[in-house]
């Protein structure tokens, strides 16, 4: 599937042509998968789990670091995570949309929340989790939207160091300034 996807992209795929790319009939495939998006899906699911098996032990440490070094680490393991996983992390949810991937329990984008959740309520005591709630979306929504962005349409003359510096300035003074 991966490698058809590599040639033709995720929504141009069938049935038909990952059975025969898998050497099997398509009738022996509808005993596993009924149809294309639960192909899809399984594929999304085992990537995520390997990536949140991988990143739950990190999380300790950068949950116990100084806010900037902390920020900078996320920003780095996740641009890694993305990276390496693109065609499954970026390139399958944007050709594929209707697959809602976010909404499915072991998510990586899961684990990314919750652990923004845990990261902020511990550097931002004395606030309302109403309040941390929303600086969760806003963090989340600027360091995941800016790593899609930058793997999808990468910015030329702007090395991995320099958008790492860039996004962790912005998050850092984002998380310092008071809410009203």
């Amino acid at each position: 599937t991966m490698e058809l996807a590599r040639d033709k992209g995720f929504a141009a795929l069938n049935t038909v042509e990952i059975a025969a790319r898998a050497g099997i009939g398509v009738g022996s495939l509808y005993e596993y998968f009924p149809n294309r998006e639960s192909i899809l899906l399984s594929i999304f699911e085992d990537a995520t789990e390997r990536l949140v098996t991988s990143n739950k032990a990190k999380l300790q440490e950068i949950i116990e670091a100084p806010l900037k070094k902390a920020i900078h680490r996320t920003a780095s393991e996740l641009l890694s995570s993305y990276r390496a996983n693109k065609m499954i992390l970026v390139d399958l949810p944007q050709q594929m949309p209707e697959l809602r991937l976010s909404e499915h329990s072991i998510s990586f984008e899961h684990l990314i929340h919750g652990s923004m959740r845990l990261f902020l309520t511990h550097h931002t005591r004395g606030e309302s989790p109403a309040l941390i709630e929303r600086r969760v979306f806003f963090v989340e929504s600027i360091l995941i939207g800016s790593i899609q962005r930058y793997l999808s349409r990468p910015p030329s003359r702007f090395p991995p160091a320099a958008f790492l510096d860039h996004v962790t300035t912005i998050i850092v003074d984002y998380i310092e300034r008071p809410m009203k």
